[in-house]
């Protein structure tokens, strides 16, 4: 039996100019979130990142910056190396894709292509998009302007280039999607490239003869390798590919790559379609995650809300920082991320939950018991939940954690395996509000006095319990899971295995710490008052004919039931003009869903579909909430179902 390989990839960044954004931090830490996890399994991982460096934006640059293209993409490569060493993303290969060993790797590629006859010579005709490097022939210019002749975004471009018959690979692929439907998740971006596929695929162009700082064609010097053509073959080059035949074989196909949105055609359609004329395998899954927003726009240098992930995370923690990043944000949605919202989950979870949690514990019993804490006699198996011979004092705080912990830990594992990463982050602290009730329970400042052999080995319960939680967590929380570690004089080697059974000795020293999250005061109320008042004279406005395109409608409340992912949100399914629609709306703190059939609620029912949690919902419904309250909109008198709001 093969031994489970684990090779993830985020695209390697291209960045003509400048430093390392939130999204570019989101995407780097969230495979280096899911390396670490497979590492407890004694997985082989193999982590690649780094810079993508050839192409127009970076020969126009480097021009205006008065230096070569070799000097501006050096520059900006060690900004990202540094920044992901701050940032402790521990990845496997840094790779540049100026390096000599993925120039030789993309020539031996693109000489199969021709050689096969995958790749020849035409003359394009069309526009190019030097933002994002993008050909728009004619027949598609309108997905991106209406204007595009004083578009300054667009070039007017006519020239011989090199073509890929990407079309020929339309029905392949297809049927690969067919035959593998987990190829491309979240399944709503699946579905939109299926959609892409279905209107057919067009030839592309895959060199420029305008552009000199890329790779050259083999055999025509006056060409070079389009930049999403040659960047996408450094998964291959990372892996190994005519390098390394045994880390090849070992790590090829990737298991994950990871990919902001707006770049998913270019891994889901273009990437696989050159593996199939390679022949070579598929990534087993394409990963896209959503836009993080700023005040509910797509951050840009142009707007001013650009957040520097260094910043934050010299600010509050490198832990901090990624853990409140996977808690807010649903991996297959746009979010929205800021310092206020970092500091409510920093206060309320991590110093709350989980500081407070080892503070009043393990902090106690180092003032209580200056010896070693002795494993109590007759210490059950966690994942049996038999109590054995315990102190009656300490049944009840025992039966509390084991009925939940190890459940919860195991649908933690469960969910991070399958990329649920906000999910999983529920069931984890599941697990670490299940302790806490035991705390609650046991009162062990009252054992303490009571009964110090059953405070004694509660403690020694609750250091066994975090050292499981901590080995657990250490993807999303290195740092002060390896401090965690420390207090209870153990190493910071972190494995499943100890979750699953105690890595603690028959006695444990708890040593000197300090408060792992420091409580962070939020901005004063005046600041605050004065920052939503800033906010709301940048609000934006909208005209009347954007208003009119909004289809408000009178709708009745068939049915509601939970969510079955998510414990904040109903599914409602409603009456209304066009038939049955089902909604997902977060309204489950507010209402019990047995009381809301037979309601008549106000709908959008003109929004694209979508899906949340793995739900699709089909509008949206009006509530007016303050964030203590929440009340879904109605009418004053019966009304017509059906009827329009205007």
């Amino acid at each position: 039996m093969k031994t489970k390989k684990s090779f993830y990839t985020t695209t390697p960044i291209y960045y003509a100019n400048g430093s390392p954004h939130i999204g570019h931090a989101f995407t780097t830490l969230l495979a280096d979130t899911l390396g670490r996890f497979h590492r407890l399994f004694d997985h082989p991982v193999r982590f690649t990142t780094g810079t993508d460096e050839h192409g127009q934006k970076v020969q126009e640059v480097s021009a205006e910056n008065g230096i070569t293209p070799r000097e501006q993409a050096d520059r900006i490569s060690a900004i990202f190396k540094q920044a992901w060493q701050e940032l402790g993303i521990s990845h496997d290969d840094f790779i540049r894709t100026t390096e000599e060993r993925h120039k030789k790797v993309v020539q031996k590629l693109v000489s199969r292509l021709m050689q096969k006859g995958d790749i020849y010579k035409d003359i394009y005709r069309g526009w190019y998009l030097v933002e994002d490097e993008d050909f728009y022939p004619d027949t598609r210019v309108k997905e991106i302007s209406d204007d595009p002749e004083n578009d300054p975004r667009l070039q007017r471009v006519e020239e011989e280039n090199y073509f890929f018959r990407l079309s020929q690979y339309t029905e392949p692929l297809k049927q690969y999607y067919q035959d593998h439907p987990g190829f491309v998740l979240p399944r709503n971006r699946r579905n939109e490239m299926l959609s892409m596929l279905d209107q057919g695929l067009d030839d592309i162009s895959v060199s420029r003869a305008s552009v000199e700082w890329g790779i050259p064609i083999p055999g025509d010097s006056e060409q070079t390798i389009y930049v999403w053509v040659e960047a996408l073959m450094n998964y291959l080059t990372s892996a190994g590919i005519y390098q390394d035949e045994e880390l090849y074989e070992t790590f090829w196909p990737a298991a994950c790559q990871i990919v902001g949105k707006d770049i998913l055609k270019f891994h889901a359609i273009i990437w696989p379609a050159l593996l199939l004329a390679l022949e070579l395998p598929l990534p087993q899954c394409i990963l896209a995650h959503g836009w993080i927003l700023s005040e509910g726009e797509k951050m840009s240098k142009s707007k001013g809300n650009t957040q520097d992930p260094l910043t934050i995370s010299k600010t509050y923690g490198n832990d901090a920082f990624r853990f409140t990043l996977f808690r807010e944000l649903s991996l297959g949605q746009d979010g929205n991320y800021d310092s206020d919202i970092l500091i409510k989950r920093y206060n309320s979870e991590l110093a709350n939950d989980l500081g407070n949690l080892v503070q009043r514990t393990l902090g106690f019993a180092r003032k209580r018991i200056n010896a070693k804490i002795q494993r109590p006699a007759h210490y059950p198996s966690w994942f049996s939940a038999e109590v054995g011979e315990l102190s009656p004092d300490f049944e009840p705080a025992w039966k509390i954690a084991t009925s939940v912990i190890p459940e919860a830990l195991t649908d933690f594992k469960a969910k991070l395996e399958r990329f649920e990463v906000n999910q999983a982050l529920d069931s984890l602290w599941l697990a670490v509000r299940s302790l806490n009730q035991a705390v609650d329970k046991a009162e062990p400042w009252k054992l303490a006095k009571e009964n110090p052999q059953a405070f004694e080995g509660f403690t020694y319960f609750i250091a066994d319990a975090l050292s499981r939680i901590a080995n657990a967590a250490s993807p999303f929380l290195p740092d002060t899971c390896a401090k965690i570690l420390g207090i209870l004089g153990q190493p910071p080697e972190f494995s499943w295995k100890n979750v699953q059974t105690c890595c603690l000795g028959p006695g444990i020293e708890i040593h000197e710490f300090s408060a792992l999250f420091p409580k962070i005061k939020p901005p004063q109320a005046d600041q605050g008052a004065s920052s939503k008042k800033s906010s709301k004279s940048k609000e934006k406005t909208i005209s009347i004919d954007d208003f009119s395109k909004i289809r408000f409608e009178i709708v009745t409340i068939l049915e509601s039931k939970p969510h079955p992912d998510a414990e904040k949100l109903l599914v409602l399914i409603l009456s209304t003009s066009q038939g049955k629609k089902q909604v997902v709306a977060g309204i489950a703190n507010f209402y019990d869903p047995t009381d809301l059939p037979g309601k008549t609620i106000v709908m959008v029912r003109n929004l694209e579909p979508t899906e949340i949690r793995g739900v699709r919902s089909e509008g949206m419904v009006l509530a007016a909430s303050n964030r203590k309250e929440l009340s879904l909109i109605t009418t004053d008198r019966p009304v017509q179902e059906g009827s329009k709001v205007s």
